[in-house]
C-alpha cells in the first residue's frame, strides 16, 4: 500500500482508464480526448503521449503480450501503437460505428473490440 508516484492532472481532464505497459515499466492515462498520455510508472514522469489524428476521441485501451498498444476509437478504428516510439503503427476500420472497447486474448493471437450497439469484432491479429 506504500505510495509509490503521484501523477497530477488537470481537474478538468478526467482519467477514464489507466492502463500498464506489457513490461510495467509505463502507465498509460487515457480521458475524454484523443490523446492518451505516457508516464514512468516508477517515478510519475511524463514519458511521451499518443496523439491520434483527426477529431476522433479515445474510447478504451489494450496492451498487447508484445507491448503494443491497441485504442479503439469512437470512429469505428483500432489504432495499434508502437508504445517505444510513441508511433502509429497500422489503423484498422471494420466499418461497425462507434467503438466503445477492446482487449487483447492472454497469449495475444486474438484481439475484440466492441461497439456502442452490442456487436463485437474479433480478429487474428498476426493477419
Amino acid at each position: 500500500g506504500r505510495q509509490l508516484a503521484k501523477i497530477e492532472f488537470d481537474a478538468a481532464d478526467d482519467v477514464e482508464q489507466l492502463l500498464f505497459s506489457a513490461d510495467s515499466t509505463k502507465l498509460l492515462a487515457r480521458s475524454s480526448g484523443r490523446v492518451v498520455k505516457v508516464f514512468d510508472a516508477a517515478t510519475g514522469q511524463p514519458a511521451g503521449e499518443l496523439v491520434h489524428p483527426g477529431r476522433p476521441y479515445v474510447s478504451g485501451m489494450a496492451v498487447h503480450p508484445n507491448g503494443t498498444v491497441a485504442c479503439s476509437r469512437n470512429n469505428g478504428t483500432v489504432c495499434l501503437w508502437n508504445l517505444e516510439r510513441c508511433e502509429l503503427v497500422r489503423t484498422l476500420d471494420w466499418k461497425l460505428g462507434k467503438l466503445v472497447s477492446i482487449t487483447f486474448s492472454p497469449d495475444g493471437t486474438v484481439g475484440a473490440a466492441g461497439t456502442e450497439d452490442g456487436r463485437v469484432v474479433v480478429w487474428d491479429v498476426d493477419a
